[in-house]
């Protein structure tokens, strides 16, 4: 089982991840945590789209939301200045 945390000073909110990774592929994905509705239904999508991938898949994965959030463009730039 591999674990992984998260906290959100700002807010208050804290997550903890926990994935059942065999072979390279996440077989099953939870999560614990307190916080707001936005991050928990968060944790609990992201939870369901990475059931079944590749742990490289769930981290490109990643990376492709991170960025939105981030606003940054594919190559890597930034939305705006």
């Amino acid at each position: 089982m591999r674990q992984a945390e998260g906290d959100n000073p700002l807010c208050g909110d804290h997550v903890t991840v926990f994935l059942d990774v065999r072979d390279d592929r996440i077989v099953d994905a939870a999560f614990d945590g307190d916080g707001c509705a936005i991050s928990l239904a968060s944790a609990s999508m992201m939870c369901d789209a990475v059931i079944g991938r590749s742990v490289d898949e769930a981290r490109a994965l990643f990376d492709d939301v991170h960025g939105m959030v981030i606003g940054a463009t594919p190559d890597g730039g930034a939305l705006v200045d």
